[in-house]
């Protein structure tokens, strides 16, 4: 589910538009870990609408958003469409990041850039021990720009 935080005031994506946004994220149920921030350091996260390149979250809370607006999403654990891959053969390519450190890519974004956020961020959906309430993600999500 999504709630509206501010609204915008710009132009609103439609299917196989390139928007533009910065996310924050965090784990909700286990420990309030933060994922990332992209605007603290000014990398905007980037997709094509409707293509499957970022998490289902992501497509439906950028759906009806104006460029400025804010929205928080809160995905539920058990909500496997709307999230990352519990299965790691599903959530990452072979490609690697980091050769030294053996991080893998994403195969759906955004990706955390930091090292600590993706830790946290595979012990929540790695974990068999934790309930679907344990793996609850928030993000906050703001639509910067909308290409066509």
């Amino acid at each position: 589910k999504y709630y509206g935080i501010k609204q915008g005031q710009g132009a609103s994506p439609g299917p196989g538009d390139l928007v533009e946004v910065h996310w924050s994220g965090y784990t909700k149920g286990y420990q309030g870990k933060r994922i990332d921030n992209t605007s603290v350091r000014d990398e905007p996260y980037a997709f094509r609408l409707g293509k499957h390149e970022a998490i289902g979250a992501f497509e439906e809370a950028v759906q009806g958003m104006q460029v400025g607006g804010i929205r928080r999403v809160e995905v539920f654990g058990g909500l496997s469409d709307l999230t990352y891959p519990l299965d790691r053969s599903q959530r990452f390519t072979d490609e690697l990041i980091s050769a030294d450190l053996k991080i893998f890519k994403y195969r759906y974004g955004p990706q955390p850039a930091e090292l600590g956020g993706q830790r946290a961020l595979d012990f929540v959906l790695d974990n068999p021990t934790l309930q679907d309430f344990n793996r609850t993600l928030l993000f906050d999500i703001k639509l910067l720009a909308v290409r066509k």
